[in-house]
């Protein structure tokens, strides 16, 4: 069976991301070396790392990885390998610079696919305490390598997968994927790194921290929750990313990332201890968009949620509001 076809939610917890696969071919009709489980099965752990290396095209990895099947798969995803792909990252991490060249991408679609399985297919594969070690160790080396925020065409696309690979429990709530979020949300509104970027395929790159956000809190991760309560410079990177005029001046970027920055800064309003750091910035929200506006809907409706609509004489009813 297909991984594709699992539910949205396993025990109401919203599962790691799989992948908007292209729909028109997959790994068969490319010019793969290997196009399928069966032949990534039969590969010793070198072989499969050195070919994981060797290719940039997703579809002859990641797409073929993607299908489960119970024959090959749990071969393929053995916590051996997994450790050994991890411990590959970690070697290769310092060493990046922004491209395809030195294979990362292929070892960080593997981890993805990996940690995908460990959820739905818990059964047959997992992710062991020295694997989950190893793959913190990888993450945390790469998280200080500037490349990543790299504006060509191949930076972003690693940053991605990166970023889905720390959106996993026992990831996100770590020094060094905190510190990356806050990197990301200052090169937005503190050095304006994105004005130099000839487009804006970066984007797709940097709106994946608020897939980790909105998992981290609809998935209580408390350890995550914890970590970015007590950290006063993410919560106020977080506020200026909601109410920053020139981001909000510029649809094609404003409606990726500014839009969903508000949208998971109400989300987390109502969570315990988070009422009074964020609705000082929910509230700046209200007062930059009109009234109705959808940002400010999200955002008094969340000061509503939190108890807090008296203090900023916002008290609206939801009801009301859509009848206008």
């Amino acid at each position: 069976m297909s991984s594709q076809n699992h539910d949205r939610t396993k025990n109401n917890i919203i599962p790691p991301d799989h992948y908007n696969l292209p729909v028109e071919n997959n790994g068969e009709n490319k010019s793969c070396q290997y196009s399928s489980n069966a032949e990534l099965a039969a590969l010793s752990t070198n072989d499969l790392i050195a070919y994981l290396k060797s290719t940039s095209d997703y579809e002859c990895h990641a797409v073929i990885l993607f299908d489960y099947e119970s024959e090959y798969s749990p071969l393929i995803f053995t916590n051996e390998k997994i450790e050994a792909v991890a411990d590959e990252i970690a070697n290769l991490a310092a060493d990046y610079d922004g491209t395809f060249a030195n294979g990362l991408y292929g070892l960080l679609c593997y981890i993805h696919v990996a940690q995908y399985f460990s959820f739905y297919n818990s059964s047959t594969i997992s992710i062991n305490a020295n694997s989950l070690t190893a793959i913190e160790i990888a993450t945390d080396v790469l998280c200080i390598n500037p490349a990543l925020f790299d504006l060509n065409e191949e930076a972003p696309v690693i940053l991605e997968e990166f970023l889905i690979v720390l959106d996993f429990a026992g990831l996100r709530h770590r020094t060094a994927t905190i510190n990356l979020i806050k990197q990301i949300m200052a090169n937005m509104v503190i050095y304006d790194t994105w004005k130099t970027s000839p487009d804006i395929s970066w984007v797709t790159g940097y709106w994946r921290i608020y897939f980790l956000m909105f998992r981290g809190c609809a998935n209580n991760d408390i350890d995550y929750l914890t970590a970015i309560a007590n950290d006063s410079d993410f919560i106020e990177l977080w506020g200026s990313a909601c109410t920053d005029l020139e981001i909000m001046e510029n649809p094609d970027i404003s409606h990726l990332y500014q839009n969903n920055a508000i949208t998971e800064m109400a989300r987390i309003a109502t969570k315990t201890g988070f009422a009074d750091l964020v609705c000082p910035h929910l509230y700046e929200v209200s007062m930059l968009f009109e009234r109705l506006h959808v940002n400010w809907i999200r955002a008094v409706l969340a000061i509503n949620d939190a108890g807090q609509c008296v203090q900023y004489d916002l008290c609206e009813n939801e009801e009301e509001l859509r009848g206008e």
